[in-house]
């Protein structure tokens, strides 16, 4: 196991997410010249690899969302893992092309040509607990903490049936008696994430804040979700 420094890992958790809201399928090679020509740096694709397939951004995009990692075919005896969402046409994968990648020179590996603060705006935004709710994350995604999720008795593995009943999204361990619903795994690590597009579909959210606490519903106690004011 090959394992990034937190530098370079936020990097390339960056250039994820920018390739999640292009919809765009990728291998880890891709990641790197994205990068590279983003920050502007010599890295070198063989002192990265294995420590990105490593990132647990991707196994948790393949283990809890819509994505598959696949081991294909691109041509001229190359193979590569792609990563890609359901329903995607693997023949329809074109590499990313820079024009503007800097030449990786031979003892090099990662040197960053600016060291300034001038891209302190464009800082990996998690989201998370904020003065004004909790706020989506880069992709479009509600996280809902493990202690809320502890209090209705869903632990990692568990599927949680995610519904609406009044102004409410609720989270609970057991199938509701309403058809318009959707299941969603709890993460390994006892959190779960929401995509908006859950939210908007279930509870007819369009926000990017929304207030997170258990309540009372019946038989058991649930997670309650509503957006921020």
């Amino acid at each position: 196991m090959c394992q990034l420094d937190s530098q370079t890992e936020q990097m390339f958790v960056k250039t994820i997410g920018e390739f999640l809201e292009e919809g765009r399928a990728f291998t880890g090679y891709d990641l790197t010249l994205r990068t590279r020509e983003r920050e502007k740096i010599r890295l070198r694709h063989s002192d990265v690899k294995a420590g990105i397939h490593e990132l647990q951004t991707l196994k948790d995009l393949v283990d809890f969302d819509d994505w598959n990692k696949e081991l294909c075919d691109l041509g001229n005896g190359l193979q590569a893992f792609l990563y890609f969402k359901d329903g995607y046409d693997k023949s329809q994968y074109q590499p990313f092309s820079s024009q503007n990648s800097v030449v990786v020179n031979p003892g090099f590996s990662l040197i960053p040509n600016n060291t300034g603060d001038e891209d302190d705006d464009d800082q990996d935004d998690s989201g998370g607990e904020t003065e004004d709710g909790h706020k989506l994350d880069y992709r479009n995604r509600l996280l809902v903490p493990t202690k809320f999720l502890r209090d209705a008795n869903l632990k990692p593995g568990n599927e949680a049936y995610i519904y609406k009943d009044g102004n409410a999204l609720y989270i609970g361990p057991s199938q509701p008696l309403t058809t318009n619903f959707q299941t969603r795994t709890v993460e390994r690590n006892g959190d779960l994430r929401i995509s908006l597009k859950v939210l908007n579909e279930v509870g007819g959210f369009i926000g990017q804040y929304f207030n997170i606490e258990n309540a009372v519903q019946a038989p058991s106690t649930a997670v309650k979700i509503t957006e921020s004011e």
